[in-house]
This record gives C-alpha cells, structure tokens and sequence, in this order.
C-alpha cells in the first residue's frame, strides 16, 4: 500500500505530464459526436479513444457485441406557455413508458447545475422531479 506522501507525488507527476491543449482537442472531438452506442459517430468515438490509448502504449482490446434498441419514429415536446406554444424534437432513447399526449409541469431541474450531487439527495431530487416533465 502505497503512503499519502508517494500518492502526492504521483498525482504531481501525472498532473504535471497533463498536456491542456490535447484534452481540448479530445474534447472538441467529442462534442460534434452523437455518441449512442452503435452508431457511426460512436465507433468513431471508439476509434479515437483507441488511437490515443495505443498513442500513451496504454495496451487496450476493443469489445464488441450484439445491440437490441428501438428508437422511436419520431417524438416531439410541445410546450404551451400563456396561450404561445413551442414544439421541440424530443426523440428519447430511454423512456420505457407511454408517452402519447403526455401533461405535466415543465421545470429545469434545479438539483443539477453543472455540478455534482451526492448519491444521498438523489431521492430527494428525483422526488422533486417526478411527474414533470424536466429539462436538465
């Protein structure tokens, strides 16, 4: 087992062998991907992450294996502020209930700002959430 000390050294090592401008790169890449399991932008992913993991001799192996997913057709939110109405595409690619003409409130979920919450307000934050229909 390795003393705090000889773990904060190897956290400045590694900090310090950080190169800024790649994770950027990296990012950047990942940002005009669509992601989803199986699809053309997310074996590309995979291709990348691949490439760089073969680039840092970091030894790897690809898995691949047989998905079962259905996409809906279409789906829409249509939301109706005050009588001005606004429809936007909102196709999801897990929602295993109805969702046919479906009414409820629209809040932002105000558990999830950009930071983290800790497991233990969860409840409390899908307790707020439920029966709405929530844009985070």
């Amino acid at each position: 087992m390795k003393t705090q000390k000889e773990c904060e050294a190897l956290a400045r090592l590694f900090i310090s062998q950080l190169d800024e401008d790649s994770i950027y790169r990296g990012a950047e890449f990942f940002n005009t991907l669509h992601r989803y399991s199986g699809s053309e932008d997310g074996e590309r992913a995979v291709d990348y992450i691949m490439e760089k993991l073969k680039e840092y001799k970091v030894p790897a192996r690809r898995e691949q294996y047989n998905l079962y997913r259905s996409l809906p057709v279409a789906a829409f939110l249509e939301v109706n502020a005050g009588g001005i109405v606004k429809k936007f595409n909102a196709t999801p690619f897990v929602f295993s209930a109805g969702a046919e003409n479906l009414r409820a409130p629209v809040i932002l979920d105000p558990y999830r700002r950009g930071e983290k919450i800790p497991q233990i307000q969860w409840e409390k934050r899908f307790s707020a959430l439920r029966g709405k229909i929530v844009f985070t």
